[in-house]
């Protein structure tokens, strides 16, 4: 098994983030969590006991295991990916956790199927749930519920329309009557919302 090991960014790496990180290199798989952004989800995810977590944007399951690391035993995480490669990878990264849940499914179908669902925190990894979607992902959310959304800074792996979707996000999000916003330009680019 694989030792975690310390990072000055993130503390220390759980043995299943490091996994997950292999599987990403190998695979060419560029779109995964950044240490810095997994450990705000580890301690977001400690900050609410038994609590209900959904993480849109599996990837291989980089972020998905920082969450884990952070969750209480009662907790749960469904976490969504549409891609079938990646969902197949962060399944049998994630597989023995009880915890959690992987769903290989559209995101926006997915979301649609259980809105209303009362999360209490919701990674927005995925484009469609922060920009495309945001009333089905804030719908989602429980009074209280957290958001996180990442990938707002520029960044190499950008494609065309993302700068301008960025924009977009970051322009209006803070007239979003039922978030209170904070703007992080740290890591990959975080906009941290708590539901009101």
């Amino acid at each position: 098994m694989t030792q975690a090991v310390h990072s000055d960014m993130a503390g220390i790496v759980p043995p299943r983030v490091i996994e997950a990180e292999e599987c990403a290199r190998r695979e060419d798989y560029e779109l995964s969590s950044s240490r810095e952004t997994g450990a705000l989800l580890r301690v977001l995810a400690a900050s609410k006991p038994g609590g209900r977590i959904l993480e849109l944007g599996t990837g291989v399951g980089v972020g998905a295991a920082w969450i884990l690391d952070g969750m209480t035993p009662d907790a749960r995480l469904d976490t969504v990916e549409v891609h079938e490669e990646a969902c197949a990878f962060a399944s049998g990264i994630l597989a023995g956790d009880e915890r959690v849940e992987v769903h290989c499914a559209d995101t926006r179908e997915w979301m649609r199927a259980n809105a209303g669902a009362g999360y209490d925190l919701i990674f927005a990894d995925a484009g469609h749930p922060k920009f495309y979607e945001r009333d089905l992902t804030v719908g989602l959310l429980a009074p209280g519920g957290i958001l996180l959304a990442d990938d707002l800074l520029p960044q190499p792996k950008w494609v065309d329309e993302h700068p301008r979707l960025v924009g977009e996000f970051r322009s209006t999000i803070h007239e979003d009557e039922r978030l209170a916003t904070v703007m992080v330009d740290w890591a990959s680019g975080l906009a941290l919302s708590v539901r009101r």
